[in-house]
């Protein structure tokens, strides 16, 4: 065989393999796809992923069923996403904690860059600084000065090592040049009891957690992470002078790794169609939920970009990865 003949014999199987994952994409799903889930239920990736199944049930006429799989961050959940047929049928969604255990953990089954196909990113729960009503400060700026000045007395809570809230108030310690006595908890819940008896003074908290909170003033808002503003009449923290400060808790749609182009795009768009329906849209408002739809190719990017933000800021803050 001559080398133009072995190059159009390669050629053709490309294009074989290429049509193939076409046809498939086309017909895809022709069973139920499950939605692993890989925390407790009632959180945001939970309440997302149930939001959208019936949507999805309906746009693909199969069965989409939600499977919670709770455990080690969730990286349980994601290591079966990991070693699943990568075809479309089991699918991963998941939230920001996915990128932040690679700075955590030195031992994960899995690696969140090259072994998961990234769909989209599907929306984000803009992440808000609150204090205690009885801390003088309005501003993140007026706050740091009075961490400066009675930094034994500060404190902020966390729903436990490692966890997004966690890193945002390192992040704070790290851009302001303080100090702030960490008190971590088991859970989200137990932060905003503690934050409203005024046993700890402040927190990073997902908005949707607190925004009640914040409408009654028994919490007081200073700042959100995000790059841009969400729900809520307050300035972010790069407004706020804090270059760079861009943390939230997002929500995302993975594959296993080799899922054919073809069937990512077509699951992301169909998913994408429906997060920007006006129906949809009003549910992710009443859940506090900002949609964002970043394409494949975005949601890898960011992944990487946030893989890197983490594990410096937990290499900078000391935390000892397990």
């Amino acid at each position: 065989m001559t080398v133009i003949q072995q190059i159009g014999s390669v050629l053709v199987s490309l294009s074989l393999a290429i049509l193939s994952g076409t046809v498939f994409a086309q017909k895809f799903p022709e069973k139920p796809v499950k939605i692993i889930v890989p925390f407790a239920p009632g959180g945001g990736a939970d309440m997302l992923a149930r939001t959208l199944t019936s949507g999805l049930t309906e746009t693909w006429g199969q069965p989409v069923v939600v499977e919670n799989r709770a455990g080690a961050s969730g990286n349980i959940g994601a290591e079966a996403v990991a070693r699943s047929e990568p075809d479309g049928y089991t699918l991963l969604l998941t939230s920001s904690a996915f990128v932040i255990s690679p700075g955590m953990s030195s031992n994960l089954p899995f690696n969140v860059e090259k072994d998961f196909a990234p769909i989209t990113l599907a929306a984000e729960l803009p992440n808000v600084l609150v204090v205690h009503p009885s801390v003088k400060a309005n501003t993140v700026k007026e706050l740091e000065a009075l961490i400066r000045a009675n930094a034994t007395k500060i404190s902020y809570a966390s729903p436990g090592n490692g966890t997004g809230g966690h890193l945002a108030a390192e992040l704070f310690k790290q851009s302001a040049g303080v100090e702030i006595t960490h008190v971590p908890y088991k859970g989200g819940g137990a932060v905003i009891a503690d934050l409203l008896a005024g046993h700890v003074q402040m927190t990073f908290a997902t908005l949707p957690s607190v925004i009640a909170y914040i409408n009654s003033d028994k919490v007081r808002a200073l700042a959100l992470t995000t790059s841009k503003r969400g729900f809520i009449a307050v300035p972010t923290m790069i407004e706020s002078g804090y270059a760079g400060f861009d943390i939230s808790t997002w929500l995302g749609f993975l594959g296993p790794a080799n899922m054919s182009p073809a069937l990512v795009q077509k699951i992301y768009g169909d998913i994408q169609k429906l997060m920007r329906s006006d129906a949809m849209a009003d549910k992710l408002k009443q859940q506090g939920m900002l949609e964002v739809g970043l394409s494949p190719v975005e949601f890898g990017k960011k992944i990487t970009k946030d893989v890197d933000m983490y594990k410096n800021i937990i290499q900078k803050s000391g935390l000892k990865a397990g």
